[in-house]
């Protein structure tokens, strides 16, 4: 039986066996850091994630103290019937230190002589008084009437019962004219504001008719600074439409 005997070349052996051993390693590297790479962008990803969840925490808690806060200090209540609009009138005009605003379209038969005093009180103690009035429609009937005046107020005065009140408040005008002041808007718009403290508006005419009447009203009262700032700003930036027409020295208000 023949044998046969393979001589294979250290050599050539030794050479093979390297490249084995090498390609092994290179493996074996690229597997390790693969690996380690991986554990790197999963740690990253949790610490991302974690970042993320403590300042979307921390917003989440700073918005609700933010309408914890808002909650507590604006309060909004709705005021029913005429006599709710009555009784905040009432408290403005008890509570106020330095101005207070009226808006509505008639003064008539609520300013009797009752608020009258109280008016005057506040008046005696340096406090502002603004009242604005006057409907637009009243104003454009009240012109085309022949009334034997020359004076928008007494026209207007004179064309509807609803203005009763006015030369009431004209004496007090003439009393103190640095503190009470009547300012024709031709408006619609009916609401209060007591210093920078509240606001109050709604659908009564508070200057007009009394409480004891039943038809319904709805109103709102707040201490929102943000809406009594702007009830304060829509009045104080409209025009005096008296003073316009004087200016022009015309009997129609041009619009």
């Amino acid at each position: 039986m023949r044998k046969f005997i393979f001589v294979i070349p250290s050599q050539q052996f030794g050479k093979n066996l390297e490249q084995e051993i090498s390609s092994l390693k290179q493996q074996l590297v690229e597997r390790v850091t693969a690996k380690y790479l991986e554990a790197i962008l999963n740690e990253i990803q949790e610490n991302l994630l974690g970042q993320i969840d403590v300042n979307i925490e921390r917003r989440i808690a700073q918005i609700n103290q933010l309408l914890e806060t808002t909650q507590s200090n604006y309060k909004y209540e709705l005021v029913y019937e005429r006599s709710g609009s009555c009784k905040v009138l009432l408290e403005s005009l008890q509570k106020a230190q330095h101005r207070l605003i009226l808006v509505c379209p008639w003064i008539g038969w609520a300013i009797d002589s009752k608020m009258i005093n109280e008016f005057e009180k506040l008046l005696k103690s340096n406090i502002s008084i603004n009242i604005g009035w006057r409907r637009l429609q009243d104003i454009n009937e009240s012109n085309h009437r022949d009334f034997k005046s020359d004076s928008i107020r007494q026209k207007l005065y004179l064309s509807s019962n609803f203005y009763d009140a006015l030369p009431k408040l004209e004496v007090l005008e003439q009393k103190y004219p640095q503190y009470l002041k009547l300012k024709i808007l031709g408006t619609h718009a009916k609401y209060l504001v007591c210093d920078d403290c509240f606001a109050m508006l709604g659908s009564h005419n508070f200057l007009t008719s009394e409480s004891e009447k039943k038809e319904g009203e709805l109103g709102i009262k707040t201490n929102d600074s943000r809406i009594v700032s702007d009830l304060i700003k829509l009045f104080d930036r409209a025009d005096d439409l008296e003073l316009i027409a004087q200016n022009n020295m015309v009997d129609d208000i041009p619009f």
